[in-house]
């Protein structure tokens, strides 16, 4: 396997034989480099910086590292890491089993019970390099409504339309009629930022009508949705 192809690795392990038995299978692996291996979450934090210059994909990290306070620095360290390095994939290796909860709820890749050996080591980069070579499927765009008090997501494909009543507007689904707030977008830029298809955008301006409860389009012409008047016309 080439250089390229392979796992960028920082490791943070305050302990060095396990740091260093850590290191080596990650070598011995033929998967990853380990470009650094720390003992603390500021050296980790100075590797990932600017100026060290380091391109790293993943970083291995214990939960609990002696010169951090709290039980847990390793976790706020990943949750961190979340926001200030996003493409850096983390794995949290331990020898507690109750921080797997918290650790895949801010994302982590994978998680490490201690002891470990060469053969979940080799699965989890298997893992690793799976998740780096397969995007997230990108998430169809989704209105926020209210039914009452409670938020409702819809998704566009199951809006034929949107109404205007006095100053409130309602989005018409086949699960019913919802409240939309879409005051701050003028009607434009909302339909921009959905994506939505001709007849949606007629419903869209549509805003302007007024005491008219549009009906839904007909199965086979979606584009022909009647909205009451499009800009003050009539329907």
């Amino acid at each position: 396997m080439s250089e390229t192809q392979k796992l960028r690795v920082l490791v943070v392990e305050d302990e060095w034989p396990a740091r260093n038995y850590l290191v080596e299978l990650l070598v011995d692996s033929g998967q990853a480099e380990v470009v650094g291996a720390v003992s603390n979450i500021d050296e980790a934090q100075q590797a990932l910086g600017a100026a060290a210059g380091l391109q790293v994909d993943v970083a291995f990290v214990d939960v609990q590292l002696a010169r951090d306070a709290g039980n847990s620095a390793g976790l706020t360290f990943a949750q961190t890491l979340r926001k200030t390095a996003p493409d850096v994939q983390v794995v949290i290796a331990t020898a507690y089993e109750q921080h797997a909860l918290a650790a895949f709820e801010l994302g982590a890749a994978d998680y490490l019970l201690k002891p470990f050996g060469e053969e979940r080591v080799l699965s989890c980069l298997a893992r690793l390099r799976e998740r780096r070579s397969t995007p997230p499927p990108a998430r169809p765009p989704r209105i926020v409504a209210r039914k009452k008090k409670s938020l409702v997501f819809l998704d566009v494909s199951e809006i034929w339309a949107f109404e205007a009543e006095e100053r409130l507007t309602f989005v018409h689904t086949r699960h019913g009629r919802f409240d939309v707030d879409l005051s701050p977008y003028p009607a434009v830029v909302f339909e921009q930022r959905v994506s939505l298809p001709a007849w949606e955008k007629a419903a869209v301006a549509g805003r302007a009508i007024a005491g008219r409860t549009p009906t839904p389009p007909p199965a086979d012409r979606a584009d022909l949705v009647s909205v009451g008047a499009s800009v003050g016309g009539s329907a």
